[in-house]
């Protein structure tokens, strides 16, 4: 998802770029159309799709959370030559916000995209532009890409993940003095991300032969809690739409 941040006095704008459905896996697997409608529930033949999901927004998270060190050590650098208001507002800082914008949010050698595309074996991303002043996700760009996933449980997270940058910044966050600290939220939301799903996977009552267990009393409490969580992600789809 694009997000632009504008800057506040001295906050330097910054992209929220999360790659949240891709459109092509390895050349072994089919591409997943697009539907007319939300997608079907999600059910024990999903359990591959929904693990892969998992997979990659773990891998986002990792990527987002090393990049966050690697700026961290940039910006307290920055900070032991000039201190720490000089710097937040220096052209060394602003320098940063750049190369981080251009590793979040660009194409190509060099970004975040390119090198999850590599490493997960995809061809070609989707992403839903967050704008930061309306505090709301494009909802066409959203929509395309719920309707693009394989089942409603993965488009929920997508969802929630969305929903989670517009809490931030409800509850008067999201204003950042460095990049580093705008990475690591993204990789905060990735992770609540992929425990969605994983939540979704554990509260599935599959037969044996597909690999789980009988089902139990924690699976039933797993399977209200997600649905818990369903109802609020649902509300907020509501309330973008």
């Amino acid at each position: 998802m694009i997000a632009l941040l504008t800057r506040l006095a001295v906050f330097a704008s910054g992209c929220l770029v999360c790659v949240v459905w891709l459109d092509l896996a390895d050349a072994a697997q089919p591409r997943q159309p697009a539907r007319s409608s939300a997608p079907p529930k999600c059910g024990c033949d999903d359990k591959q799709a929904m693990q892969r999901d998992i997979d990659d927004s773990k891998w986002l998270a990792n990527a987002h959370k090393e990049k966050a060190e690697e700026l961290q050590e940039a910006e307290e650098e920055l900070y032991r030559s000039m201190g720490r208001s000089l710097a937040d507002g220096s052209d060394a800082m602003a320098a940063l916000w750049s190369s981080y914008n251009s590793w979040e949010g660009g194409t190509g050698q060099g970004t975040v995209r390119a090198e999850f595309e590599t490493a997960r074996k995809y061809q070609g991303s989707i992403v839903v532009t967050f704008n930061a002043e309306t505090n709301r996700p494009d909802p066409a760009q959203l929509d395309r890409a719920r309707k693009r996933a394989a089942c409603l449980a993965i488009a929920e997270g997508i969802t929630l993940h969305e929903q989670k940058h517009a809490d931030v910044r409800t509850a008067g966050g999201g204003r950042y003095s460095r990049p580093s600290q705008l990475a690591r939220e993204e990789a905060d939301h990735y992770e609540t991300e992929a425990k969605f799903v994983q939540a979704a996977i554990d509260a599935l009552s599959c037969p044996q032969a597909q690999g789980t267990g009988s089902d139990t009393g924690e699976r039933f409490a797993q399977r209200e809690r997600v649905q818990r969580a369903r109802v609020r992600v649902a509300a907020y789809a509501d309330s973008i739409s």
